[in-house]
């Protein structure tokens, strides 16, 4: 074990400075509770798109990397982190790929290497553009790397860019199809969501209701 006496995900995230932590959205608290299945369970292999919490000249700064592998309590745990811009992290568990989510070529190259490399993801957080396109292309590409039992979270569902339906949006997606009505997919994802066995919503401090979205894969496609 990485320590005796495990800090909580939410007193980690402050320490770190990522914005999971309650002075800011508050999910960190949150994923305790959601997300502790996954950690009882034994989380080996955890991927985050979006490494990056803000760009000040040459500053880069990725504290989630570092969160998710004390979250898991295990010093086996692999945690990559996939963003557009080169971090060059590679070393104590941690390793930054660059992948841009408005690349389908990108996104797939960074399927394979999870695949080929760590087998499969036991969970899988985006928190990159937050654009509705990219969140479901990147769920699109990296749905079949994640284990069955394993949550796929997509964070910041209440952004995007100016013009873009909320229909079209992740949130508004996700609440049709559980309402039982057809959603307007910008990528199709129905095979996908057919293997979701439960859905379970975050909010956030700053930016309301249902800000995240936790989908745990119950099979395979």
């Amino acid at each position: 074990m990485i320590e005796a006496k495990r800090r909580t995900l939410d007193e980690a995230a402050r320490s770190y400075g990522t914005d999971k932590g309650g002075q800011y959205h508050g999910y960190a608290a949150q994923y305790e509770r959601v997300l502790e299945p996954i950690r009882e369970a034994g989380a080996r292999v955890v991927v985050e798109i979006g490494v990056c919490r803000k760009w000040d000249g040459n500053l880069h700064i990725c504290p989630s990397l570092a969160l998710w592998r004390e979250w898991s309590g295990r010093e086996d745990c692999a945690v990559v982190g996939l963003d557009k811009c080169e971090f060059g992290v590679n070393g104590g568990g941690l390793r930054t790929v660059v992948c841009d989510q408005g690349d389908a070529e990108a996104l797939e190259q960074a399927r394979l290497l999870i695949l080929e490399e760590y087998g499969v993801a036991d969970l899988i957080v985006d928190d990159g553009s937050h654009v509705a396109a990219h969140q479901q292309a990147t769920m699109k590409a990296l749905w079949p790397v994640l284990r069955v039992g394993g949550a796929y979270v997509i964070e910041d569902l209440n952004y995007n860019p100016e013009g873009e339906k909320k229909s079209r949006r992740v949130r508004g997606c996700v609440e049709a199809w559980q309402a039982g009505t057809k959603p307007e997919w910008l990528v199709d994802l129905r095979r996908e969501m057919k293997t979701v066995d439960k859905i379970e919503w975050v909010d956030s401090k700053v930016a309301g209701k249902r800000s995240a979205v936790v989908l745990w894969k119950e099979r395979e496609l």
